[in-house]
């Protein structure tokens, strides 16, 4: 199993990559694609985010659950 968060942290560092390499670009099509890249490199980021929180809450009610 993979940890999300270790991935989100993972895909927002290649977003910044894209980020910054669009920025020297000066072929507006070629940094167009690589904005595109970096927004999907930010999207992935977010559902590892929420990957992560559910995993959180899940073993918040299990420990609930088990004390009870």
């Amino acid at each position: 199993m993979r940890n999300p968060v270790k991935a989100a942290k993972h895909y927002r560092q290649r977003a910044q990559e894209a980020h910054s390499l669009a920025e020297g670009v000066t072929h507006a099509d070629a940094r167009e694609m690589l904005m595109q890249i970096a927004g999907e490199y930010e999207q992935w980021a977010l559902a590892a985010e929420a990957e992560a929180r559910e995993i959180s809450r899940r073993v918040l009610r299990n420990s609930i659950h088990a004390v009870s």
